[in-house]
């Protein structure tokens, strides 16, 4: 089977330039990135649903996101902010559950408060809204936000990765 993760980290090694953001990161602190999320341990604490990320425009070089993307209530507003930071030439690399999966039909089926008890307690759960997560949709909202998709790559694996 294969790990996805692992292949994800060997795609961002290859495109991090000298500015980088680690989008929803939340506790994956990475060294060379402006780690970014709603909640610490963040260096920027900002919550794309919602609010602008606090750069100028054509800023960084590569933007990634680990299993970020499914837990956004807004994510056509949080790709167009990475499209405004995104130097021209530069890469989005994202790494999210693929619809459809045991995870996504899990997170439907059971209520979100419900699901945080079959949780250990020290296990972080967030709800996950699964908008991002097909390939139509990932068009979609780079069309709209003017960003040039090159490749979506469906990885098979435990998860079911995008």
């Amino acid at each position: 089977m294969v790990n996805s993760c692992r292949l994800f980290d060997n795609r961002v090694r290859s495109f991090v330039g000298d500015k980088n953001i680690n989008l929803c990161c939340g506790k994956d602190i990475r060294q060379g990135f402006v780690n970014i999320d709603k909640n610490p341990p963040a260096d920027v604490i900002v919550d794309v649903d919602s609010q602008a990320l606090p750069f100028e425009d054509n800023s960084f070089d590569c933007i990634i996101c680990k299993f970020g993307i499914e837990h956004l209530r807004n994510p056509d507003r949080a790709i167009f902010e990475v499209s405004r930071v995104l130097k021209e030439g530069g890469h989005f690399i994202a790494l999210t559950s693929y619809l459809p999966n045991f995870w996504f039909l899990l997170n439907k089926l059971v209520p979100f408060r419900l699901s945080r008890l079959l949780y250990k307690p020290e296990t972080e759960r967030f709800r996950a809204y699964y908008r991002l997560n097909t390939r139509k949709a990932v068009f979609r909202t780079c069309k709209k936000v003017g960003i040039n998709c090159s490749e979506i790559k469906l990885i098979r694996s435990r998860r079911g990765v995008l």
